[in-house]
């Protein structure tokens, strides 16, 4: 049976050679203009990378506060606390009126008893120690008298770790709590005049534990 033989394409004329490599291409290469758009995708996507970093950086993934900065301090002096002991750690902190947000950053030592403690008790005159959040070393958190019982948080993070928390309350005293960022609670915050931390000790062991920032968020004219 015969076969069909297929004849080679014919080579580019000069001309068309010349036209050709007038727009930018040349055969068997890629041409010009699909380099300059791969070049121009390219610096705007580290331009727009860069301009993210920077917002990331200036605080645009922070959680909402309830005004600017107004008072901080950090870190504080590191606490021994023994076994069933209880320590109040300075400073004591006068609170504004609302609306406004209190954020405590801090952290047990990788050696401390995980049964350990602390606390952000709120102050009411004249009767002290109602309302306040509680976080120990097994990952759990307590919010008495509104939620009493101990309730695990994945994001609560162990001894060795730092655990930022945080407690926004609006005008109307309504609250939400933030551990590490990420929200564990809402509901009513009773009005308080002062704030501090309490730590107590584990069941076997001595704690060591660091408050490495405390900083209170309000309105201007709160100041």
């Amino acid at each position: 049976m015969a076969q069909r033989f297929t004849s080679p394409p014919a080579p580019l004329s000069a001309a068309r050679r010349r036209g050709a490599a007038a727009e930018g291409f040349v055969p068997g290469t890629v041409p010009r203009w699909l380099w300059r758009s791969v070049w121009i995708a390219l610096g705007s996507v580290i331009g727009i990378g860069g301009v993210c970093v920077a917002l990331l950086a200036g605080g645009l993934a922070d959680p909402p506060r309830a005004g600017p900065l107004i008072w901080a301090k950090g870190p504080l002096t590191t606490l021994a606390v023994p076994s069933d002991y209880s320590i109040t750690a300075e400073p004591t902190l006068s609170l504004p009126s609302t609306p406004y947000t209190l954020e405590v950053t801090a952290m047990f030592s990788t050696d401390s008893d995980q049964a350990a403690r602390w606390e952000i008790v709120w102050d009411n005159d004249p009767a002290p120690g109602g309302f306040r959040i509680a976080l120990d070393g097994y990952g759990f958190f307590a919010v008495p008298p509104s939620r009493p019982d101990s309730t695990p948080f994945l994001h609560i993070r162990p001894p060795g770790q730092p655990n930022r928390v945080a407690l926004s309350v609006s005008a109307d005293g309504q609250g939400i709590l933030r551990i590490n960022d990420e929200i564990a609670w809402r509901g009513p915050v009773p009005g308080a005049e002062r704030a501090h931390v309490q730590v107590i000790g584990g069941k076997s062991s001595v704690s060591h534990f660091t408050i490495q920032h405390i900083a209170l968020y309000a309105p201007l004219s709160h100041t």
